[in-house]
């Protein structure tokens, strides 16, 4: 059953960055934070975001470099994934759960239950 939550994001920074992060991130406003001079930046978190978000867009140009290949990964997102968050009363519960949902029909390693 739906829960109905309100959109709002989710994650929030430090308060000292949170605005910055509202503005060129939740805000998808990568074009113009990649074109801010670092040194302009308040600290090392900022800069930071940047990078990552300069990294983001540089691989993405890469894998997709022809529009229509990016529109029709898009579209293969929105509509055909889910994203589904599963919680358990304790951890011993937490792995059960997870095995009963791998559906890869290969036996699990321990390593495959610590990394998910």
């Amino acid at each position: 059953m739906a829960r109905q939550l309100a959109p709002k994001p989710r994650l929030a920074l430090r308060e000292r960055d949170c605005a910055f992060f509202a503005e060129y991130v939740q805000g998808l406003k990568f074009d113009g934070l990649v074109q801010v001079d670092p040194a302009r930046l308040d600290n090392e978190s900022q800069r930071n975001i940047q990078a990552n978000a300069r990294l983001l867009l540089e691989r993405l140009a890469e894998k997709f470099s022809a529009n229509a290949r990016l529109i029709a990964f898009g579209s293969f997102l929105v509509m055909r994934c889910f994203l589904v968050a599963v919680t358990t009363p304790s951890q011993q519960s937490a792995f059960r759960v997870f095995s009963v949902l791998n559906n890869r029909g290969l036996e699990l390693l321990p390593t495959d239950i610590i990394k998910a």
